[in-house]
């Protein structure tokens, strides 16, 4: 089954998305993620964008054009 589909978890702030079954798929991980046991939060791609953002400093505009398309 291919799904688009975006999560955070609060707890070790981590995060994970993108199109499960195809690819592409991104995972944002904390320090502490080896030892959180995760709730994962089911978020949309304009927050998911934003978190990577503000939590990893990811710069959106140097990826590929479909993590880019949400940013611009």
């Amino acid at each position: 089954m291919i799904e688009l589909a975006f999560f955070r978890c609060d707890l070790c702030k981590s995060l994970e998305g993108g199109i499960y079954g195809k690819g592409p798929l991104k995972y944002l991980h904390s320090p502490q993620a080896g030892q959180c046991r995760h709730k994962w939060t089911r978020i949309g791609r304009e927050e998911f964008t934003q978190l990577g953002a503000e939590w990893y400093a990811v710069d959106w505009s140097h990826e590929m054009p479909f993590w880019r398309g949400y940013t611009e």
